[in-house]
């Protein structure tokens, strides 16, 4: 009987360091996701609070070049977006979205509003192999 591990399932990447600090609309680096059909989550940490507000959303694309919004019913879980604010920080759990992609990259978009200062926002994405070798 196959065995399956955590270890060998996911797989866990720090995408980028955002430093915002404007009204502004700023794109990750991309995650490329193939062989990885069992799903991509995006989590994203603010952990140096400041000001502002920002709304994150997933966009994918075939070929790195032309990029979409992911469409609702691609997305895991209920939100087509997450927003981050001084409201709902500190203490609660990051910011998370994730989606399912027939393209081979994916990305965050984060668009930010009220900032005057700025913050630093981490993002990390989980990446589920839905079929993996047993070694």
């Amino acid at each position: 009987m196959p065995t399956r591990d955590i270890a060998s399932d996911l797989q866990v990447i720090h995408v980028a360091h955002l430093a915002i600090d404007s009204n502004t609309t700023t794109y990750s680096p991309l995650v490329d996701v193939a062989h990885f059909d069992g799903g991509v989550m995006f989590y994203a940490l603010a952990p140096e609070w400041n000001d502002g507000t920002y709304v994150y959303s997933l966009q994918d694309s075939p070929d790195d070049i032309v990029w979409t919004d992911i469409p609702a019913d691609k997305l895991i879980g209920p939100y087509g977006s997450v927003s981050i604010s001084a409201q709902t920080l500190p203490g609660d759990n990051p910011g998370r979205i994730g989606a399912f992609s027939a393209n081979r990259y994916m990305r965050v978009k984060v668009v930010s509003t009220a900032v005057t200062e700025g913050n630093p926002i981490e993002v990390a994405a989980v990446l589920r192999s839905e079929n993996r070798p047993i070694l």
